[in-house]
């Protein structure tokens, strides 16, 4: 199912449709969804240097990885260093609240500035109204200033700006660039153990499609190209538009080279031989003798009468007893009753119990004297 993101990604939206958000969720693993994310962004810079994708251009957004991360040789195979201006970068990692601008011999922070790779820095990201004119101004120069052209945005992490936003601002930053005419799709990135579930669930409410990043820290598989990077698995939830939901697991490990999906099967956690039970001063394991002996065990309230019926005395009155039960089984009642006393003679031995009404049950928990006025 992580191919269908990949072409919703390349596709971008349809006519008549909302464009596309795509949100990837993580946890504290962060190296496999970091990864996941370069997948998707690498496949939609394949599809775009081959012409196959709506978009003509990308801008990411970088938050909490450097810009070497995005410029990596291995997106733009097939293109030369001189004809990439339809990747833009927009670095708000470097100096994301102006310190360093400021510290240097007591200048004013500039709210932006290029780096020499054409980079884009902004310096202060507490402005999300500036930010909004920056993205949409490296879309522009992405799609080589083609007004009917349209381009994609990406940001490697949402969960700085919730830092310094509201989530009403921020969703309505998301919403500005989704309403966007020359936006094509968004991807974004969010840590969900640093947020309130409330925020979670407005930024799933907010996207089309969810994917929750499952990480294993140690996983083995057969095939050759594996690494001890980890691997895990991908919750994949997709909104249609006429209301239906389509969900699914991908299994996946970090291979040599990047991530691989492959089916369940080949992608299990090692067993470590270990026990979870505790190390003790004492055995708690049994033995198969001491096993075989607790089976043998006759519990006190298991009926030990060699495969005879049980007759249990319901606390009624013997003669009561006596008259339910057959004439055999009456005689023999009588005589198991029958005890000798000191001189030897036979006496009759019985205990009588009165109940206060025919509904009380025998083990009845309320109080017998509740109804004395004391």
């Amino acid at each position: 199912m992580a191919d269908s993101v990949k072409r919703q990604i390349r596709d971008g939206v349809a006519e008549g449709e909302q464009v596309p958000v795509v949100c990837l969720l993580d946890s504290w693993d962060k190296a496999a969804s970091m990864n996941i994310f370069k997948h998707f962004m690498t496949g939609l810079c394949e599809n775009i240097t081959g012409g196959r994708a709506q978009a003509k251009g990308v801008v990411t957004v970088a938050f909490e990885l450097p810009q070497e991360f995005f410029t990596d040789e291995s997106m733009f195979q097939q293109t030369d260093s001189s004809s990439r201006e339809w990747f833009q970068m927009i670095d708000c990692y470097s100096d994301p609240l102006g310190w360093e601008e400021s510290a240097k011999d007591g200048a004013d922070t500039v709210a932006f500035s290029q780096h020499p790779t054409g980079s884009l820095i902004v310096r202060d990201i507490r402005d999300l109204e500036r930010l909004t004119t920056f993205i949409l101004q490296c879309g522009t120069a992405s799609t080589g200033h083609q007004t009917s052209e349209r381009f994609a945005v990406l940001f490697d992490s949402i969960s700085v700006l919730l830092r310094f936003h509201s989530l009403p601002a921020v969703i309505n930053f998301l919403n500005q660039l989704r309403s966007h005419e020359r936006v094509s799709t968004v991807l974004f990135l969010a840590h969900a153990d640093l947020h309130d579930p409330r925020v979670v669930s407005a930024l799933e409410y907010f996207s089309t499609t969810v994917i929750s990043v499952v990480s294993l820290p140690e996983v083995s598989s057969e095939s050759e190209d594996f690494t001890s990077l980890g691997g895990g698995s991908l919750r994949i939830r997709q909104k249609r538009r006429n209301g239906r939901v389509r969900e699914q697991i991908d299994w996946f490990y970090l291979g040599l080279s990047g991530i691989i999906f492959a089916p369940k099967e080949r992608i299990v956690q090692p067993k470590s031989g270990k026990s979870n039970v505790p190390k003790v001063q004492f055995n708690l394991d049994l033995s198969e003798k001491e096993r075989e002996d607790r089976a043998n065990v006759i519990l006190p309230f298991e009926h030990q009468g060699n495969g005879l019926e049980s007759k249990i005395y319901d606390g009624r009155e013997r003669a009561q007893l006596s008259s339910s039960l057959p004439a055999a089984e009456k005689s023999s009642a009588q005589e198991t009753m029958l005890k000798p006393d000191a001189s030897g003679a036979n006496t009759l031995g019985e205990i009588h119990y009165l109940r206060d009404s025919d509904d009380e049950r025998p083990d009845s928990d309320e109080d017998p004297d509740d109804d004395l006025d004391i």
